[in-house]
């Protein structure tokens, strides 16, 4: 089985540069073109089962890539944004202000960062797994897509890769690009 992985259309968090984290912002109207345009590459490949992030962002994603392929959605809040905790809501040229040693870590040691009220990369991979574990016992799937967000599409493939978190940074997830990982990947693995 290939899990397939989406993250949701553009938002105006993406064009800013601001990190929108647990924020219920929802799609541009080019985010939504981008869905669409998405669909249609999925079209093909037999899309049993949609499991999304309860954020908005995700659900209207979700929403178009149902009705395009005559899939029902199912929220879960296992995939969910990374939780940012201050960061939320601020540039990046702000951060980079106010937290200069959080933000060198952040983009040289990403998976070290320990901020508080803020998620760390290892449990947000927790928690993903976790829900992925979940919806595996709960509901029965042959080819499920998740949409979600570019945190957990990242620590996803460095997962499925045996890769160090620390390489969260160098994953390229564009917005309403799709991204495929073998199920034997995810499986029988620790952190």
């Amino acid at each position: 089985m290939i899990w397939h992985l989406m993250r949701h259309g553009e938002i105006n968090s993406n064009i800013n540069g601001t990190y929108a984290g647990w924020n219920d912002e929802g799609l541009t109207p080019n985010g939504k073109q981008q869905v669409k345009d998405a669909s249609k590459e999925l079209a093909n490949r037999k899309i049993d089962a949609i499991f999304c992030s309860p954020q908005k962002r995700a659900v209207q994603t979700a929403e178009i890539l149902s009705d395009a392929l005559g899939v029902k959605y199912i929220t879960r809040d296992s995939f969910r944004e990374l939780k940012l905790g201050r960061w939320e809501g601020k540039s990046e040229e702000l951060i980079r202000k106010l937290y200069v040693n959080e933000w060198d870590i952040w983009n040289t040691r990403p998976a070290e960062l320990i901020v508080e009220g803020r998620e760390t990369l290892g449990e947000l991979m927790d928690r993903v797994l976790r829900g992925i574990r979940e919806v595996k016992g709960a509901f029965r799937f042959v080819c499920p897509l998740i949409v979600t967000h570019v945190s957990v599409v990242r620590a996803l493939i460095l997962y499925s890769k045996k890769m160090d978190l620390n390489l969260y940074r160098t994953i390229l997830v564009p917005n309403a690009k799709l991204f495929e990982v073998p199920d034997m990947l995810l499986e029988g693995r620790t952190l």
